[in-house]
């Protein structure tokens, strides 16, 4: 018999079947951790929404995108298409989800929307940085590198192909390098730099002629252009005609042509008269046969202009100059800087021989393709800097919303703690409030019982 005396170790003792008799303790305790079970689910659901969302087919995702990489050169818009078909891209692995940008960014380089492939690049680089694809990667800075260059902004451009080259050196990517290495070139090149292109094209040579790449005519050509513009004349020579003659084995007519142009002009600054204007007049025969109206327009003009520094004579060089003026009349160029040489050409000829009334006409298209021309350099150095604004915006944008997905994800996991630790401290003060409840109703029964 229980009296007042009796300890409460042994009161609780003989009582614990009044605790389980009565369910409202282990029903409170039930829902408490059905809380905190159900708060956790709501967490992996915000947080893990690649697993919950996966494509249901991966290895169907694979084979699009192997169709894609086969497909995109010829035929971007389908390829474009195919891809947008296989849903959103958060339904995509991680690594699937980079290699979907980048075949994204490759069908809107082939459409020439480089701004779009340049935003579609910036997602693909975030996604394959996070799975260390290190071949994806290098294709996406070669991707972004191609973009910029073509909008003109060639610091980002060459930075993009820099990154791409540290990637291919270490995948052991020789073939790679070497494009990387020639696309370098020709971004010093165009900032007239003439002493780091030539560097970049020395090193793509070594690779090229190791390998026998018929890609080594294009880089002496290249070596030649940076020589001559140098003004190493003899070397120049000597780059072309190697040029030249691998051109010839290869039967590429259109490299024979431009080979043949630049040892034209090359032989006329060394003041090689009769060579050079041999060398114009096979670059003319076989320009005319590809119906290359460019190319026409320039060898007339390095006619005429060959024809008054080897003295030739007058008439000539003003008959050649007519028909660069004419080929541009007849719509077969749209060469604005080869006739504004001709048009000067014919001027100042007109004006020797006493004829000023028929030489007013070219003085007049002289001045008006000369302030063109001048519009035209002031824009694209004003596209130069505007692409060079964008590259860096667009590189901002994309940190900013990677820092933003950072910080979403951090305050998703903040919460997540407070609601657990929430649920935790409700738990807890309701196990200490019924533990409490029942102690005191245990000590009344006891003093009744005592009583």
């Amino acid at each position: 018999m229980l009296t007042k005396y009796t300890s409460l170790e042994l009161y609780f003792l003989e009582k614990y079947k009044l605790l389980i008799k009565n369910t409202f303790l282990f029903k409170s305790l039930g829902v408490g951790f059905l809380i905190v079970f159900f708060l956790s689910l709501e967490h992996r659901a915000g947080t893990d929404t690649t697993l919950r969302r996966q494509h249901s087919d991966p290895n169907r995702v694979e084979a699009v995108m192997n169709r894609v990489e086969k497909l995109y050169r010829t035929q971007p818009g389908q390829a474009l298409r195919m891809l947008e078909s296989l849903g959103p891209r958060n339904r995509l692995g991680m690594n699937q989800r980079g290699t979907w940008h980048l075949l994204k960014s490759k069908c809107y380089q082939r459409q020439n929307k480089y701004q779009l492939s340049i935003e579609e690049a910036l997602m693909a680089e975030t996604s394959l940085l996070k799975s260390n694809d290190s071949s994806g990667l290098m294709g996406c800075y070669s991707i972004k590198g191609n973009a910029y260059f073509h909008l003109l902004a060639l610091d980002a451009s060459a930075e993009c192909y820099r990154k791409a080259v540290r990637l291919a050196i270490a995948l052991d990517r020789k073939d790679a390098e070497a494009d990387l290495t020639l696309n370098l070139g020709n971004i010093y090149a165009q900032q007239k730099d003439w002493n780091q292109a030539g560097a970049y094209y020395r090193d793509a040579l070594l690779y090229y002629k190791n390998s026998k790449d018929p890609m080594v005519s294009y880089v002496l050509n290249n070596l030649g252009v940076v020589e001559e513009m140098n003004g190493r004349y003899h070397e120049a020579k000597k780059y072309y005609t190697q040029a030249w003659r691998l051109d010839t084995q290869l039967l590429d007519s259109m490299a024979m042509a431009s080979d043949l142009i630049n040892l034209g002009e090359v032989c006329n600054k060394l003041q090689q008269c009769q060579e050079s204007l041999q060398c114009l007049r096979q670059a003319l025969s076989i320009s005319k046969a590809l119906d290359n109206g460019g190319y026409v327009s320039r060898i007339l003009m390095l006619q005429a202009e060959g024809h008054l520094r080897c003295g030739g004579g007058r008439d000539s060089a003003m008959h050649y100059a007519r028909q660069v003026v004419r080929c541009v009349e007849q719509n077969l160029s749209e060469d604005t800087l080869n006739l504004r040489k001709a048009h000067a050409l014919l001027a100042s000829q007109l004006t020797a021989l006493g004829q000023a009334n028929e030489a007013v006409p070219h003085y007049k298209a002289w001045r008006l393709l000369d302030s063109i021309v001048q519009a035209r350099e002031a824009q694209e150095k004003l596209l130069e800097i505007q692409a060079s604004y964008d590259s860096e915006h667009l590189q901002r944008k994309s940190e900013r919303l990677e820092f933003e997905k950072i910080l979403l994800q951090t305050r998703s996991e903040r919460l997540h703690a407070t609601n657990l630790a929430l649920a935790g401290a409700m738990l807890l003060s309701l196990a200490v409030g019924v533990v409490l409840y029942y102690r005191q109703k245990a000590l009344r029964y006891r003093d009744q019982q005592a009583d």
